[in-house]
């Protein structure tokens, strides 16, 4: 499931799209720094104090939903603005990674393998 959310490309490719959007690598590296502290920001936050009040269920279906309208958002300002001059447009077009890493890590990547070992009988986890 979470191989569907697009988080590799994302992750793996966050340089190339940052370049093609005319930032320099100094500040390239900076934000690729940023990307991996706010995931793990939150999904420590997440992990320690919503899990168990939201329930696992709630957090996966909340965190697929939040992971659809912010890729929309950051294909939408990525499209607009990637062969443009609008630094306003571009730092927009940036802050479309953020909110899905927080999502996605804080919502979803964490969950689904707590999910999937509660859900299934115990004679699926018992090692032979």
């Amino acid at each position: 499931m979470t191989s569907l959310t697009g988080v590799n490309v994302i992750q793996y490719y966050q340089t190339i799209l940052y370049k093609s959007l005319g930032i320099n690598q100094t500040t390239i590296l900076a934000l690729a720094g940023v990307y991996g502290t706010c995931a793990f920001v939150s999904k420590v936050i997440t992990t320690k104090y919503l899990t168990d009040q939201w329930g696992r269920r709630k957090m996966i279906l909340a965190g697929l939903s939040g992971i659809v309208l912010v890729e929309i958002y950051a294909a939408v300002m990525q499209r607009g603005f990637q062969n443009k001059d609008n630094k306003v447009g571009k730092g927009f077009a940036v802050l479309g990674i953020y909110p899905f890493v927080v999502v996605y890590y804080g919502m979803l990547n964490s969950k689904t393998w707590l999910y999937d070992a509660e859900v299934l009988p115990l004679v699926y986890k018992r090692a032979k």
